[in-house]
């Protein structure tokens, strides 16, 4: 969903509140969507890299303002390099694009600790994790 009212950090580049699962998306969802509408996949992709410039990887899974955990890299991968591939140009910084997959190929990723405020389960994560 396009809102262009990140909450995270100031940026002049598109915002998406939520990339469901794009370990499944990259596989049909986004390249349809490149070829159908190339202006809308354009400002995924921007917005995506622009995920990575704040936050120093692509996401694999992101819902509301949260980084979802990643199933061994990041298939937004997939997404770039499908959308490149495509010839997607539309104001997307390609050489940031493979910065960031080159990232996401050499280096493991590290979670931060989410704020407080988005732990509605913080509680029962501890319980769980103690037994």
């Amino acid at each position: 969903m396009l809102t262009d009212e990140n909450p995270l950090w100031k940026s002049d580049e598109p915002y998406f509140d939520s990339y469901y699962c794009i370990w499944d998306s990259f596989r049909s969802t986004h390249p349809l969507i490149t070829l159908v509408d190339p202006s809308a996949q354009a400002l995924m992709v921007r917005s995506l890299i622009d995920i990575y410039r704040h936050e120093g990887k692509l996401p694999d899974c992101r819902m509301s303002l949260c980084k979802g955990f990643t199933q061994g890299g990041s298939n937004a991968d997939n997404l770039l390099a499908d959308s490149y591939v495509k010839g997607l140009k539309a104001n997307i910084d390609w050489e940031t694009a493979y910065t960031a997959v080159v990232s996401d190929a050499e280096g493991e990723y590290q979670f931060a600790p989410l704020p407080q405020k988005i732990q509605p389960f913080s509680k029962y994560n501890r319980e769980f994790s103690s037994s």
